[in-house]
């Protein structure tokens, strides 16, 4: 279920699936030490700095005052205090479930 969530985030983020690997072409991924923008594996599910990049590209997206926005940055952050991240990754998948991008992007 992992693989099928991190390729939906993937493609919910703008990045293409390649002979190469996955190209995040918006460079919307901001990696310590990664020095190109191709990934043989989303890492989403066990990487803070995967989840993260997902969260400020969210952020820019979303307006503050969507509830279901804010909903999920509660949520966040309740997750990064426990370091739990499945319960982070959890809530990012529940939130593309419900949100389509916005129109204007």
């Amino acid at each position: 279920m992992n693989t099928e969530n991190n390729i939906k985030i993937a493609n919910y983020i703008g990045m293409q699936k390649t002979d190469l690997g996955w190209f995040d072409s918006d460079e919307v991924l901001t990696l310590p030490n990664k020095s190109n923008n191709t990934f043989d594996e989303l890492m989403f599910d066990k990487d803070w700095n995967w989840l993260l990049s997902v969260t400020y590209f969210l952020n820019g997206l979303f307006e503050q005052n969507n509830l279901d926005f804010e909903l999920l940055t509660y949520k966040l952050q309740d997750s990064t205090i426990d370091n739990n991240i499945t319960m982070a990754y959890d809530e990012i998948i529940k939130f593309i479930d419900r949100n389509d991008l916005p129109k204007n992007n």
